[in-house]
Parts: structure tokens; sequence; C-alpha cells
């Protein structure tokens, strides 16, 4: 609002402001400013000095400079409260808003950003609740709308207006009668305003439309003229008074800050370092990075953050119920404190029996209402091993009640979970590292904290590709950054505290203190009662698990022993008795019982008296592991194959969780341990009815020699579970059934070291055997089931199998490269297209005698053994097996000399693997593949690892010189500038999602022959030593010609993908050509990276100012460009075949 009056007439309606019509418009969101009452455009944006104005909205020093890719426009309505205005109630401006946005709209989706002042935010509000109406014309305005900043916007009234009315707070602002239309519209609907700003409040908040939010309120004063508004003022407001409050310009879920100004001046900035509105830019570019920021981009840093495993103990399946655990105490009152009886509570009064005298006293803190209180954030949950703790974590998790307590709490909380579990495959699952990516992940993947907040703060987020590139020291900064400004309260429940791996115990304590510190967060705590945690966590609100599952115990039990006392097997009494001991001696722990249970009903089946299963009960140990020991200790009493049997079962179970396999399945173990089924099998069509038999054999072995101590889960079969042939079908519920470990105690139990010598030391096989044998029941396993894709990658198998060697025959070793490759050549494999020669990949694990005997073999040896030369060049380019792999140049140097001699060409081109052209279904997904010499895709690699393995690399490229390949050959280079730092030697095949939005990219055309100087140049910087076998490479003198380097293409990252530009007059780039030159030599220095990024800038403004040196590529893209130039790339077919030179 403004004091100033003029006499001009403003304009109604929609005003471009930036760009100006002069200059070519490359925006691609659009910000729309709603100003407040009894002011207009640009008067109230504007901040007066003197006879200096400074228009904050368009003055390219301030919100054009902040987010130059927007298009900015301010929204005059008639806002005009003094005597004779046009009479409009804030309803109906809304519906004129949403008109005039629908209809200026020009492209449909196109990103809206509103920045509102004052009662414009009210006027935005109702718009924005009108819009989400079902069958609304306007609902694309919603859809539109990526975020809304506030400036003192009164969603609630104001203090001041309580006092006296709306209408002497605008005529003390204003200092003039108003006329009293519009403020008599806003005191009869007040109510019904703050009703329609909680709906808003709502759909801005629902997951399907949310909508990121700033709001900003005044902390200065507002001070009141008393001879304007009448001597009955009161004093308070004389002295000054803060207009809009914070608790009414806020909107309780949305993130809000304070700024240093009065109401008036709310929406006036006079420079860019002004801290206010430094405040103010930071939440526009913040919600605006998110919108610039592509999906993909989004994707990537979610995937860099997952990692294998991630939840797989908590997707596990879980049976039980703890309908007590939301029990309400009546006699809960006051601070639910962790020195205090407040907020216990007592067992559920139906166990109060005679029999479980004392048990009934044993005190709880009442969880539902710690879930609702806000006195304490920090619960732990207690109990023995195999209690069900983890059990009940995932049922608080899921289940309703827990959101509906936490909503008393606070409004639209997020529950967030991670279970440690030491028995995991995978080291993140123990550890405090792996317990940050997987908070991290769930919190950035409901899509409701800003990446812009936290590009702004962690630059370096985007450069992540894997969980590997994240240091714990990041994590914990990121995961406390996301969690203080997450707009939703957070309750977050971790598991198995106990589990975690020692070294993490006193870090994951102080991190959670730091939980502590935030009060939007609460922690829910699952541990064992072990010292460490029963000194730090006894403090808090608790319970004891053991201490409460008694009576679910007792049903556990007389459902399982009833039956038996129902047909007479054994009489009323004993049976009582028996239902007795087994709810005392489990003492609150269901493994124990479970296992109990299942040893007793053995005894029934194997016809033992009454005394004798009464006995039976009473030698059985209460402590978990020693019940193992028991139930062992009786397994082997009936035959001493069972003993070889059980711990081959055993020791198969522990190796597929070792080896990070997916869930072992019943059917993997009946071909990992039924020798009568070969790996030579695979190559003929098996004996479905054999196989199905041995499957019902092993199930019954498991059940016999295991009882269980191996648990056997069935699943449904699926209509998407298919068979390859019709007559493997029958074998599908047992490919469905999992084999698994009862509890993670059990696989605690049989990894103790004492227990692998004196138990595991029945079967003789080593790991290397195992290993064999599930390798075997993989491939078998795969002959007869289509696995869900992706389907199995054969790398995968052989890396296994490239363990076996020199520990296995070679005729194994042999026999078992035969089956992959009958799996490989007919399409058991992934089916993505085009696929290498099954003998390239085995190359890239060192099967050399195979290989070679293979390529020797083979229609036309020296075809074979180029494709093979070409595929291991081409690794150089994959992250996980090229130069940055430790084996890559050894493998390569293995396989040379044997190459050329069966007459392999380095500079033979064709197609570079891995790459595909058709995606796991088969559907065509790309047309261009890379198409390099071995030589050139050795190049390419090494400029991409830059001075990495330097001496060996270059020993290599002597190698390459010595057999006279053509140097010729050109193909493209790829670098950019991510505002970090430069980049050179990236893949032109690689995704544009890897770059930000507004980096400039610039594609190199060069021949090899540059390349290999300007290594040689790299690697006399480094100082190497040379050694005998070859002096270092000389560049000739012609090496800076045209011909050998130019710039083929510049181009700019933007939110709508790449665009590039050739440059027509080579002048314009001849400076900067000369620096890519220096850079590709070596030259990494500072300055190098300021000369380059000037130039970038100056083409790009070139670029944007529309100058005739550039012209914009026709083609769709950068990979079609080079394909039809055929610059290291070929047009290909769905069969996989290029398009000839």
């Amino acid at each position: 609002m403004d004091t100033q009056r003029t006499a001009y007439q403003p304009h109604v309606g929609l005003q471009k402001v930036f760009p100006p019509d002069s200059e070519i418009d490359k925006s691609t969101v659009d910000i729309i400013a709603i100003h407040g009452l009894d002011t207009d455009s640009p008067r109230t944006w504007t901040y007066t000095n003197g006879h200096r104005e400074i228009k904050w909205l368009e003055d390219k020093c301030l919100l054009p400079a902040a987010v130059p890719y927007a298009r900015i426009y301010t929204y005059n309505w008639d806002a005009k409260v003094f005597n004779n205005a046009p009479v409009e109630t804030i309803f109906g401006h809304a519906d004129r808003l949403l008109d005039l946005v629908k209809a200026r709209q020009s492209t449909p989706g196109r990103p809206i950003l509103f920045i509102a002042s004052c009662l414009g935010g009210l006027v935005l509000a109702e718009a924005i609740t009108r819009a989400a109406q079902e069958g609304n014309p306007y609902r694309q305005v919603l859809r539109s709308t990526v975020g809304i900043v506030f400036l003192a916007t009164p969603f609630f009234g104001t203090d001041a207006a309580r006092k006296g009315s709306w209408f002497v707070v605008v005529k003390g602002i204003m200092g003039k009668d108003p006329s009293g239309e519009l403020i008599k519209d806003l005191e009869k609907n007040h109510d019904k305003i703050c009703s329609r700003v909680q709906e808003f409040s709502l759909i801005a908040n629902t997951p399907v439309t949310r909508i990121p939010i700033w709001c900003f309120y005044e902390t200065k004063k507002t001070k009141i003229m008393k001879r304007i508004l009448g001597a009955w003022l009161p004093d308070r407001l004389l002295r000054g008074s803060i207009l809009v409050e914070r608790n009414s310009a806020c909107i309780p879920g949305f993130q809000h800050r304070g700024l240093g100004r009065t109401h008036v001046m709310m929406n006036k900035f006079e420079k860019d370092e002004c801290p206010d509105y430094t405040n103010v830019r930071s939440a526009i570019q913040l919600i605006l990075n998110d919108v610039t920021m592509p999906k993909e981009q989004r994707d990537r840093l979610l995937a860099s953050i997952k990692f294998t495993g991630m939840n797989e103990w908590k997707n596990r399946p879980h049976e039980g119920t703890f309908p007590w655990i939301f029990h309400t105490s009546d006699s809960r009152s006051g601070d639910d404190g962790a020195n205090s009886n407040s907020g216990a509570c007592q067992n559920p009064p139906e166990i109060s029996k005679a029999k479980f005298s004392g048990l009934e006293y044993r005190q709880w803190h009442n969880f539902e209402y710690w879930l609702r209180s806000e006195h304490n954030n920090t619960y732990w949950i207690s109990g023995k091993l195999g209690s069900g703790k983890t059990t009940l974590v995932k049922y608080l998790t899921e289940h309703p009640a827990t959101m509906k307590a936490l909503s008393h709490w606070a409004e639209n909380p997020v529950i967030i979970s991670h279970f440690f579990w030491k028995a995991g495959t995978v080291k993140l699952q123990r550890d405090i590292k792996g317990c940050l990516c997987s908070i991290i992940y769930q919190a950035l993947e409901l899509a409701k904290v800003s990446l812009g907040a936290l590009l702004l703060t962690h630059k370096y987020i985007l450069r992540k590709t894997s969980h590997t590139d994240w240091s714990p020291k990041e994590l914990r900064s990121i995961c406390l950054d996301v969690l203080a400004h997450y707009p939703s309260p957070v309750c977050i429940f971790l598991d198995g505290l106990d589990e975690i791996c020692i070294e993490d115990r006193s870090e994951l304590l102080e991190f959670l203190e730091k939980f502590r510190a935030i009060p939007h967060i609460k922690t829910c705590l699952a541990s064992r009662s072990e010292p460490y945690f029963e000194s730090a966590c006894s403090k808090y609100p608790n319970l004891r698990l053991q201490d409460l599952t008694f009576m679910d115990i007792e049903k556990y039990a007389s459902k399982t022993i009833q039956p038996y006392i129902s047909n007479g097997r054994i009489s009323s009494s004993v049976g009582s008795r028996i239902m007795d001991e087994l709810t005392y001696k489990a003492d609150g722990v269901f493994l124990w019982l479970r296992l109990a249970v299942s040893d007793l009903v053995r005894g029934l089946q194997n016809v033992d008296s009454e005394m004798e299963l009464y006995a039976r009960l009473q030698q059985m140990p209460s402590d978990l592991y020693k019940l193992y020991e028991d139930i062992w200790t009786r397994i082997n009493e009936d035959s001493p194959i069972y003993r070889e049997d059980a711990a081959l079962y055993f020791k198969l179970a522990i190796s597929s969780k070792n080896e990070m396999r997916r869930d072992l399945k019943l059917l993997h173990l009946a071909a990992a341990t039924t020798d009568l089924i070969g790996i030579t099998s695979i190559h003929d069509t098996m004996n479905a009815p054999f196989l199905e038999q041995q499957c019902s054999t092993t199930m019954k072995k498991i059940q016999q020699r295991c009882i269980g101590l191996l648990e056997l889960v069935p699943r449904p079969v699926y209509s998407s579970d298919k068979t390859w042939d019709a007559q493997y079908a029958p074998l599908l519920p047992y490919w469905r059934m999992r084999v698994q470990f009862p509890h993670r105690t059990a696989y605690d139990f049989f990894t103790n070291g004492d227990t692998v010598s004196r138990i595991l030391g029945f079967d003789s096989s080593t790991s290397h055997d195992l290993s064999l044998r599930l390798l075997k029941a993989d491939l078998i396993t795969l002959k007869l089931v289509q696995r869900p894709t992706p389907s199995p990658c054969v790398q995968n198998a052989l890396d296994t199998l490239s363990q076996l060697v020199g520990v296995m025959p070679p005729r194994v070793i042999d026999e078992v490269l035969e089956a992959l490759r009958y799996l490989y050549d007919n399409e058991y494999f992934d089916t993505l297209r085009p696929k290498p020669h099954f003998l390239a990949i085995a190359a890239s694990f060192s099967f050399k005698e195979f290989v070679l005997s293979g390529v020797e073999t083979s229609p036309d040896p020296a075809l074979l053994a180029t494709d093979i030369l070409r595929y291991l060049c081409s690794r150089n380019m994959n992250h996980s097996g090229g130069f940055g792999s430790p084996g890559f140049l050894a493998v390569l140097g293995e396989f040379w000399e044997p190459l050329l001699k069966l007459e392999a060409n380095p500079s033979s081109k064709g197609i570079i693997h891995p790459y595909m052209i058709t995606n796991i279904f088969g559907d065509l997904v790309d047309s261009e593949i890379a198409f390099l010499s071995p030589i050139g895709s050795f190049l390419r690699g090494m400029v991409y690892w830059g001075s990495q393995k330097i001496n060996e690399n270059y020993k290599q490229l002597l190698k390459f010189l010595r057999a006279e390949p053509d140097l010729q050959e050109r193909i493209p280079i790829l670098a950019h500038d991510d505002g970090c730092g430069l980049s050179i030697g990236v893949s032109v095949g690689e995704p544009m999602s890897h770059y930000r939005s507004n980096e400039s990219v610039v594609v190199l055309d060069l021949d090899l022959k540059f390349l290999v100087g300007a290594y040689s140049e790299r690697a006399r910087k480094s100082a190497m030593t040379f050694s005998t076998d070859g002096a270092p490479y000389r560049p000739s003198e012609d090496l800076w010609s045209e011909t050998s380097i130019r710039i083929a293409l510049t181009g700019v990252v933007t939110s709508n993908g790449a665009k590039y530009y050739e440059c027509s007059e080579k002048a314009a780039t001849k400076q900067l050509l000369n620096l890519m030159i220096e850079l590709l030599y070596g030259d990494g220095s500072e300055d190098l990276t300021k000369k380059v990024r000037y130039e970038l800038n100056k083409i790009e403004g070139d670029i944007w100012r529309g100058s005739s040196e550039y012209v914009q590529i026709k083609e769709k893209s950068l990979n079609v460009y080079l394909a039809s130039r055929k610059l290291g790339r070929r047009f290909v077919n769905e069969a996989g075949v290029c398009d000839s030179d």
C-alpha cells in the first residue's frame, strides 16, 4: 500500500515489465506480482530516494538479474478504497485475475510464480481456491502455479483491526477517508475469508496440488496519526503497531521469514545488497530453481543417494498386531516427561489374571500420548532378542492410528523410517551413512523440499552420481539442512540401533541429539536393552516390549496347542500346563515361542507321551541362542545325514545373502543341491517332472532337517510370472517360495565363529563350492523362468565365475562359460539391442584361453578380434569398469598382442558398447549410436579421465601407435561449464540431465592426430619417465591447423533442453578455440577457466541478442546432428545395423 497519490490512471490487468519488447524473450517461467489496497503498479513496487526511483521488479540489477529466465508481469486490479471508487469484493477480483492469467498463457503448463503484497494475497488465495474446484475452467492456472511469495498478507486479520476496525486501519495507513464498501465487505466476511484461507492452505499442501509458499512479515512498527483517526485511538497504536503480525501473515506448514521493514515498505527494495531483498530474492530463486531443474536432474540426485538394499529389511513381510500400543490411559495427566509417571499407563486390562500376577503392574509411557504431545520429541522402544521390536515399528509406521495421533501434535505430519540391519548384505544397511541416505531420500522423494534451496547451499550435489560419491560429513550437513527447513512436521522411526556398526554408535547418538534440537521433529528409537543404549535412552519416555506382549503370546500358544486338546491328542489339564509354561518361558519373546512350539509339534507328530512333551518343554532353554543350539542337537539325534543336509542348506542361505543375490527361492535351492541336475543340461530341454519332484523333496528335507531354523515363505504366483516353456509352469510356485532365516538372530547364530566350525562344519563345501552351486542354480532357473525386467545381467554371472578361476578345474569353468554363452546367444539374458559378442564380454573378465580359442574357430577371426578389441577400448567410458577401474588397462594389455596376431584392426570403426537403442521391453529408444574405432574410443577415454594413470595410459597409447593406426579419424569431444569448473571429454551420448540449467556447452570436432599430440604434451608436463620400449610421440608442426580441430557447435542447456548453434564466422570463436586447445593440452589453471567462461558468456550473449553469426541447428538433438555428419555416431535400425561410411 502507498501513501502517495498520483493523477494518472494506471493500466488495469496484466502488464509485462521484463524483458522489454526490444529484447529477445528467452524466458521459461512467468512471475506475476499483485499489489495491495489503494495502490497500483509500478508505484507499489517502486523505492523512491529523492528523485531516484528503483523498480526492483524490472531493474536489470535486481530481480531480472536473479532470475534471468523469467518473464515478469504486474497485475493491476481496481484496489481503490476512496469515496466514489468502483465497488468490487475480494471474490470478484479473484475471478478477474484467473481470467486474465489464463488468457495470457502462451504455452499450456508454463510455470507461474506469484508475488502478492498485502490484501493482494487474499485475492490470490481466493483465486487458487476457486481454480482447485472440480470442473473449474481455470484449473490449468493452478497446475501451472509453481510457487507463491506473500508480502505481509493479513490472512487472519490484524490485532489493530480488532482494536478498531478494518475501516480504521485502512484510514490510518492511507491518512484519508476511505469509501466504506470494500472495507465493510472485509469486516462482514472476515470469518469467511479466514475459512477460505484455511481451504487454500489445504490445497497448497495436498500432494497432488502442492505449492511451495514463502510468507514474509513485517517486524517494524507503523505509527498512525492521531489527528486522522481521532482522540479515541488507543495510546498503544499511537506509539506504533505491527499492522500485520507474524501469526496473521504466516500460513502454518509453510516457510516464513521476517523483514526489518514497516508495512508500507514490505514491497519496496533499494539495492541488491539489502538484506531484506536478499531474503525475498532467495525465496524466489529457491522456488524457481526447483522448476528449472529438469525432472531428470531431480531423479539423478535421488538415485545418487539410493543404494541396493535400502528398503530390503523394511519391505520384508511382517505378521502381528499390537492394538494395545494405542491403548489410552484415563489416568494420563500433565507432562509426559521421562522422569515422571505422567503419561504412563498399565498393561491392557484383559491380561490381569491370577496367573499373570505382578505382570499387570509393569509400567510404560503411553505411546499414543507421546505421539500427540509437544512435551518430549523422543521415545525409546526396547526389547529382548526376538521380542518383535522390528515388527512393532513396521506396524506403527503403517497403521493409520499413528498418523491420526501425530496430527494432534501438528498438521500434515510426515513419517520417515529406517531399519538398521546387521545381517544385511550391504555395509550401508548397518552404518550411519546408509541411515542418512535413507532419511534424505525419503524426505526429498516426497517433493516437499525445495531442491533449489539445497543447490544454493550445497552446489556440489548435482556432481554426485552414486552413494559412493558422498561422504558422511556431506550427508550429515544435507540431512540437517533438509529437516531443519522441512515444511511439514516429521516423525522419524529408527529401528535396530544396536545393529549399527560399533564405530558409528556414538556418532549416531550425537546426531540424534541434533534432531532433538529441531522443534518439528519427533524421533522414535528401537533397540535391545543393552547398557550403552540403556544409559543414553532410558531418560526418554519408553516401553519394554517383552513386558507388554504376554497376552499376545498366550493367544498364540493357545491357538497352536488347542487343536491337539480338541482332538484328544493331549488332555485339557496337560494342554493348559503346556500353554502356561510356553507363555512364561517365552518371557515376551515371540521368536522363542515360535521355535519352541515348532519343536513341540514335532514331538506330537512323533507320538511323544504327555509326560515326554512336558519334559521336552521344561528342558528347553529360555535363552534364544541356547534354544537354537538345543534345536540343532534335537535335529541331529535322528541321523548323521541330517547334519550334512541341514549344514549345506544353512551355508547356501548364508552365502546367497552375502553375495547380494535376490531372495533365495526353493527352486534355486533344489537346483543348487541336486547333483543330478548338471550345468550341461542347460543346453537341452530340461526334465520338468524330475525338477518338480526335486523341489518337493527339498521342501520336505528343509522342514525335517532344519525344524524352524530355516523357514519356507510361500508367495502367490501372479499372471505376470511366466516360464519359457509351458511344461515348466508347475515350477512357478517353487520359484516364488522364499527360503529364509526366521529372524536376524538365526543368521547371527549360524555366522558366529564357533557355530561355523561346530555346526556348519558338517558340510565340507568351501565358499567357492557354494558360489558355484548358486551360480549353477541361477543359470538353471534362468533357463526355466522368464525373469521380470530388468532381466539378469550376464556381466554379473561372469564376474562371479572370474573369482573361481584358479580354484575350480578349468573343465568346470569352461562348462559354465559354454552354458553362459548358450543362454546369452539365445536371449535368456537381457534383450537390449545391439549387444556385443559374448566373447567380447568374456574378454573383459580375462577368460583369455576361452576367448582366443573361440576367435580362432570363428568364421571370420579378424572381424571378431577387431570387435573384441573395440569393446575392450570402449570400457574406458564405463565409470564402473573404465580407466577408473584398476583392471581395465591390465585386461587390454593382456589381449593386445594376441588380438593383433589374429589381425585385429585398431582403425576399424564400429558400434561402441555398452549402448542400447532398445529398452528392456524391446522398444526402440534411440536411432543414433556411438561409432568409433578401437583407438578412437581409447583416446576419447584418455581425455575423459584426464591425468589418471597417465603413465600406464601413455604406454598403451604407444602400443597403438606402433600398429600405425589411421589418425585422420574425427571424433566429437564435449566440454561444459557448470559454474563450478570446466569438464572436458564428456561423452556426447550422455543425457543432458547431467547438466544444470544455463550451463554452457562446446562441441569440438577434432582428429585423432591432434588428440595424440595433446596427450603426449600432458605426459611431458607430468614429468613422467618413459620406458625403453618407446619414445614419446612428437606432434608435427601442422597440429594447430584448422583441419585438426574446430568448434562444431556451441550450446546452452535450458529447462527445456539444450539448444545448439553453428557459427558461420570462425573469427567469432577463434579465441575460445585457442583456449580449448590449451585446456586439452593439460592447462587446468583457474586463470584459464575464467578466460573460457568469459568467452562462453560473450558467445551466449551474442546468441540471445540475435547475432546473425550463430544459427540454431535444425536437428532435434545433438546425436542426430552428429549422426547425420557421421561424426562419431551413426544411425542404426532396430536390428542393430548401422549405416555405412
